[in-house]
């Protein structure tokens, strides 16, 4: 089982240690941070793990705000695609979801560790990436220089890291 390691500078502490916190005993498939540089959220973590199940993958999202945060999300065929609805099949912690509009979904983040925000989506992997912002509870969206984020998947049967998308992958490594 591999470990996970520092994804990034130790301004990241308290977000590395949520993460770990949240996706310990998993198969880390891999780790990305997204550098938002915004007043209410200035980083976010995602790690994918393996979830065990064939097919399956666990998206974590963490992220610190003074406000309660949402993740708005959808599934696409590759990063940078269009929105789509996920696969049937897909759950979230905490578990309950809104429908977004345009085959979107909206999850409230839950409190996690070092005072941290976290959700968890079950996805499984039949669409090639993961497409998302932040949403405050004001309703403002957050990006990454202005673009919605997208997460490259990879699922239990081919556990090398996808290509590069939009988001820098700190520490790809294979899930046993």
């Amino acid at each position: 089982r591999l470990r996970a390691r520092g994804v990034g500078p130790p301004a990241m502490a308290p977000l590395e240690a949520a993460l770990h916190a949240r996706t310990e005993g998993r198969d880390v498939l891999h780790d990305a941070r997204y550098e938002l540089g915004d007043a209410e959220v200035d980083a976010a973590l995602v790690r994918v793990t393996d979830e065990g199940r064939s097919g399956f993958v666990t998206v974590t999202v963490v992220a610190r705000s003074d406000r309660h945060l949402r993740l708005h999300w959808a599934t696409a065929d590759r990063a940078g695609g269009k929105w789509l609805a996920p696969p049937a099949g897909w759950t979230t912690r905490p578990p309950i979801s809104r429908d977004g509009g345009g085959g979107a979904w909206v999850t409230d983040f839950e409190a996690a560790a070092c005072g941290c925000q976290a959700v968890d989506l079950s996805l499984p992997v039949k669409r090639k990436a993961l497409a998302f912002l932040l949403r405050t509870d004001h309703d403002r969206f957050i990006k990454q220089d202005g673009r919605d984020m997208y997460l490259e998947l990879c699922g239990p049967e081919s556990p090398q890291p996808m290509p590069r998308g939009s988001h820098k992958v700190e520490t790809p490594r294979g899930g046993q």
